[in-house]
């Protein structure tokens, strides 16, 4: 189980690389409940295999080795050794401004597919996107978010602590305004710019396939 939150963030970073078009974070509830609200993932596993269902955090301090495949084989009792892990990261965490103008991207080029831009041309994009931002920061949530889905979801987790973690007085710890919130923030991009950077790549790719097609259409025929 994962701060919801952080659960939030990692599934759109995710799903904006097949084609969603979040332009925001989503708030609490709505769609993103099933991912936040543990107690009815509990009642659902539980209901399903009684008390052999046992609730794991994920968190780098409560995963053994702070990995969730070493962590998972030693509670199931699995050697790991001989199992083959991957020579490269997957699914790697993409930077706040990847997430958006991808997400813009991803909105855009509905509208682009009608006119000769494939989705093979958006994965290229999507590709140059991912490199050309790769070294930026990664989303860090306001103090307000973090407070919203800190609350909407407490009963739930509190739930969970009193369940599984009796030893905690609390799932996650309640969010602290700093200072200074998120130093890192004030250097955002404003929204309209990466709907803006958006467009301008896709006018490029579309660009380029257009000169394609004419010099087929020379050359070819």
């Amino acid at each position: 189980m994962r701060k919801p939150i952080e659960a939030v963030i990692s599934l759109w970073s995710t799903a904006a690389r097949p084609g969603h078009c979040w332009e925001t974070l989503p708030l609490p509830g709505s769609h993103i409940d099933r991912l936040c609200n543990h107690r009815n993932t509990d009642q659902i596993w539980s209901g399903s295999f009684g008390t052999r269902f046992n609730a794991r955090l994920y968190t780098k301090s409560d995963l053994l080795k702070g990995n969730i495949i070493d962590d998972f084989c030693n509670y199931a009792g699995i050697d790991p050794s001989g199992l083959k892990s991957p020579s490269e990261m997957h699914n790697t965490s993409l930077s706040e401004a990847a997430i958006k103008t991808i997400s813009f991207i991803n909105k855009y080029t509905i509208l682009a597919l009608r006119s000769q831009l494939q989705d093979a041309d958006r994965q290229t994009l999507i590709r140059d996107v991912e490199d050309a931002f790769s070294s930026l920061p990664r989303i860090t949530p306001t103090h307000e978010e973090e407070k919203a889905y800190y609350e909407n979801y407490k009963k739930s987790d509190d739930y969970i602590t009193k369940k599984h973690f009796p030893d905690r007085t609390e799932l996650w710890p309640a969010p602290q305004k700093l200072e200074e919130e998120n130093a890192g923030r004030n250097m955002r991009i404003e929204q309209c710019t990466y709907e803006q950077f958006a467009k301008l790549l896709i006018g490029t790719k579309l660009k380029e396939k257009y000169r394609q097609i004419e010099l087929e259409q020379k050359y070819i025929r």
